[in-house]
């Protein structure tokens, strides 16, 4: 008999034995209207929407399953691809504000007294430093005249070469010459600090390879036959196995004062600027190939 039946709100779980205090209970309870949901629930393929889960679950739907699921792939792809446009469009306003910004090239420290100060530099921008460009420069640039300077030649070579940018402009500053301390600003705009025991140490990792090169056993192999182990040997073990000097020298060439002044004249006069007021220590001339 219908009154033994046991009728379920779909809602709230709740029972009865009969349909019509079911049908009572839909329309008047305040506690199961709380617990519908505000928006209707929709049918993942045909969209037809339903008030409660269970409504839902026994709802027998028509579309084709296959084609629809064929349909929403297409959707999610043409929405990837509009993410994508989107997400490229704002890199580039990211990039285009990113070149507007100007960096500046100063660097904030604090002193005893926590007062800020800052430490302008004067060298351009932006510099790369490491052991793979220096080992390449030093195989391929250092040239004989440079050799035969021992640690002058070396620390010029050093700043001519290596700590150059793309626009040739001189881009490390030593900013402490009692403590032998240089300055130079890096491709992500920050100032980067480095010693002259740090940039010994670069060059001497980078020795053993330019002890290979032919330029290197030419001159040293002449300066043993024709000079002797007191005139010009003792120039190139300087640069085999350089030290404060060499950093003494490349305090010289980039001080403030060099740096402003090449700012202020013709690049091309770069050796006479540097060589200028340079005081350099057992500096033999240079050998001249005969060849």
């Amino acid at each position: 008999m219908v009154e033994n039946c046991i009728f379920a709100c779909e809602f709230c779980m709740a029972k009865f034995n009969q349909k019509y205090l079911l049908t009572r209970h839909t329309k008047t309870s305040k506690k199961c209207l709380e617990r519908r949901p505000k928006e209707p629930i929709f049918c993942f393929w045909c969209k037809e929407g339903f008030m409660s889960k269970m409504t839902l679950e026994n709802h027998n739907c028509s579309v084709d399953k296959i084609t629809a699921y064929i349909s929403l792939q297409e959707k999610m792809k043409l929405m990837e691809d509009m993410y994508k446009s989107q997400i490229e469009e704002y890199k580039s306003q990211i990039k285009t504000l990113q070149d507007k910004i100007n960096v500046s090239n100063t660097i904030n420290n604090t002193n005893t007294n926590r007062n800020v100060y800052n430490v302008k530099l004067y060298c351009g921008k932006p510099l790369v430093l490491n052991k793979e460009k220096v080992e390449n420069l030093m195989v391929n640039t250092l040239t004989t005249d440079l050799m035969s300077e021992g640690a002058y030649g070396l620390a010029k070579w050093f700043i001519k070469k290596v700590c150059v940018n793309e626009n040739n402009e001189i881009a490390i500053e030593c900013t402490d010459p009692s403590r032998m301390v240089f300055k130079y600003i890096d491709i992500n705009d920050k100032i980067t600090k480095i010693t002259g025991e740090e940039i010994l140490c670069l060059i001497k990792d980078c020795i053993p390879s330019l002890k290979q090169t032919d330029t290197f056993k030419k001159i040293y192999q002449k300066s043993m036959d024709e000079y002797g182990i007191s005139n010009l040997s003792t120039l190139l073990l300087e640069v085999i196995r350089p030290d404060n000097k060499c950093i003494k020298y490349m305090c010289q060439f980039t001080n403030k004062t060099k740096l402003i002044s090449l700012i202020n004249n013709d690049p091309e006069n770069i050796d006479s600027i540097l060589d200028e007021n340079v005081v350099i220590e057992n500096k033999l001339e240079y050998m001249v190939d005969e060849e």
